[in-house]
């Protein structure tokens, strides 16, 4: 695997502060907006939808860093293999929000990403039990696991967050005015 360029890192900055960011451009863009204009959006409702994106920006943060610190060679290729497809399984979700946010299916998103988690832990069990336990500390092995709880942190976020999105009028939203 090859080391990210500065491209790559520089891109990576980007975005998580982008992230970071969000929530507070959309609370000044949310206290711009005439509420008789929200139509059937309530400003609670995009209160509540700024809250998730917070949490979202923590949790993948957070993710990161649980990334940064693991050891991605006790984890070994099955456990990397699993991780890329619950990457997918976001995008793919991500994706959908994003054509049609009326739409979000929370318990069809939960049972992808749970059955997608549950396959990571048992790949990640089987890589630590099969670790040398002499040469493996025990730091690791805690940081695999906090890897694994950050994974399931952010799919809690993304299902809350899509649940946030149905309800809101985002036709009226996306409207041009001036």
């Amino acid at each position: 695997m090859r080391a990210p360029s500065r491209l790559d890192r520089w891109r990576k900055d980007y975005h998580a502060e982008a992230i970071n960011t969000l929530p507070q451009v959309i609370t000044l863009w949310a206290k711009a907006i005439d509420p008789k204009l929200l139509a059937a959006t309530t400003p609670v409702q995009l209160q509540a939808l700024t809250a998730d994106i917070q949490a979202l920006g923590y949790r993948m943060q957070e993710t990161l860093e649980a990334h940064a610190t693991a050891r991605s060679a006790i984890l070994g290729r099955d456990v990397r293999l699993e991780m890329d497809t619950w990457r997918t399984g976001l995008q793919e979700i991500f994706s959908r929000i994003s054509l049609d946010p009326d739409t979000a299916d929370d318990t069809g998103m939960r049972s992808q990403l749970d059955a997608k988690l549950d396959r990571l832990e048992v790949h990640m069990e089987d890589a630590l039990n099969t670790a040398d336990t002499v040469s493996v500390p025990a730091a690791e092995a805690e940081s695999a696991y906090r890897l694994l709880g950050a994974h399931r942190g952010l799919s809690e976020a993304v299902i809350a967050f899509s649940k946030e999105t149905v309800g809101i009028d985002w036709q009226r939203l996306r409207e041009a005015r001036f």
